[in-house]
C-alpha cells in the first residue's frame, strides 16, 4: 500500500502540479488584473458605472464585440484597442496553461519537460533497425 503513493505516476503527477498550479493561477491573475484595469479605466474615461464598464470589458477581452454600452470618445477607443490585445493575449494564455497539465505542452517548452526528455535519452538508447531485416541493431 505504501509502495503506491510513491509510485512514479505520483511523483510525476506531483511535479506536473507544482509547475502546473503556479502557472495557471498566474494566468487567471492576469486575466483578472486585465478586467479590474479595464472596468477602472471605462469608469475614468468615460464615466460610467460599473456594471456598463464591466460589460464593455468582458466583451472587449473576449473579442466578442457584441455592441458598446454608449458611443466612446477617442481615448476611449483607444483604451479599448490596448484593452483588447491584452485580453486576447491573456484569453490566449490560459488554455495554454491548462494543457500544460494534459502534456500537451511543447517538447522543450518548460524544464520538467526537457528534464523528463533527456532522462529517457539517457535511460533508452535510440534502437536501430537493419533496413529490410526488421531486426534491431545496437547495444540493447
Amino acid at each position: 500500500m505504501l509502495a503506491f503513493f510513491s509510485s512514479p505516476v505520483l511523483e510525476e503527477v506531483d511535479r506536473t502540479v507544482r509547475v502546473f498550479v503556479p502557472r495557471f493561477l498566474g494566468a487567471l491573475a492576469y486575466l483578472l488584473g486585465v478586467t479590474v484595469v479595464g472596468v477602472l479605466g471605462y469608469m475614468a474615461i468615460e464615466g460610467w458605472q460599473a456594471q456598463e464598464a464591466l460589460y464593455m470589458t468582458v466583451i472587449t477581452i473576449t473579442a466578442v464585440g457584441f455592441s458598446e454600452v454608449y458611443p466612446l470618445s477617442e481615448l476611449g477607443r483607444n483604451f479599448t484597442m490596448v484593452l483588447l490585445a491584452a485580453g486576447i493575449t491573456g484569453i490566449g494564455v490560459v488554455p495554454s496553461r491548462r494543457g500544460d497539465v494534459a502534456g500537451c505542452s511543447h517538447p522543450t517548452g518548460n524544464r520538467v519537460d526537457r528534464d523528463r526528455s533527456q532522462e529517457t535519452k539517457r535511460r533508452d538508447p535510440p534502437v536501430r533497425v537493419q533496413p529490410g531485416s526488421g531486426h534491431e541493431v545496437g547495444n540493447r
